[in-house]
């Protein structure tokens, strides 16, 4: 069985280097992108029913055709369907952290967020920080 982390982020270049720079990391043996909370639920899908290990997903939360807070909920209940235990989930944003998203993350558990500068594009040093909080929000 593969593992799989999901980055959704629908910039394509943001998402690109993310993808690039958390290779690096050896988190899972595939990592794939996602332009919209709709792509991330039906991949998130798709890699269960192909018996593929998701290990994370890291996404904004300013996602189109869903948003991230409302596609993580969604996964949840997407595990929930297929018996399978909870990934966790870095908000990886330039969003501010608000209350929403705190309620969100309460509810989600296994999750963390990391606030990406506007100024510069995701790199090594982002990509170091979301990989912590990943195995961060896996720990029980």
């Amino acid at each position: 069985m593969s593992s799989l982390l999901l980055v959704a982020n629908a910039d394509a270049d943001a998402r690109d280097l993310m993808i690039a720079a958390l290779a690096e990391h050896g988190l899972a043996e595939r990592l794939a992108g996602c332009d919209s909370g709709r792509s991330l639920v039906r991949d998130y899908t798709a890699a269960l029913i192909a018996g593929e290990s998701v290990v994370g997903v890291v996404l904004e939360t300013r996602l189109p055709v869903g948003g991230g807070k409302s596609s993580a909920i969604a996964l949840r209940a997407v595990e929930k369907a297929f018996g399978v235990p909870p990934v966790p989930f870095v908000f990886y944003t330039t969003a501010p952290r608000d209350p929403n998203l705190e309620r969100v993350m309460t509810y989600l558990g296994k999750s963390n967020y990391y606030q990406q500068s506007d100024e510069s594009p995701p790199g090594p040093t982002a990509a170091q920080a979301v990989a912590d909080q990943l195995k961060q929000a896996a720990e029980p």
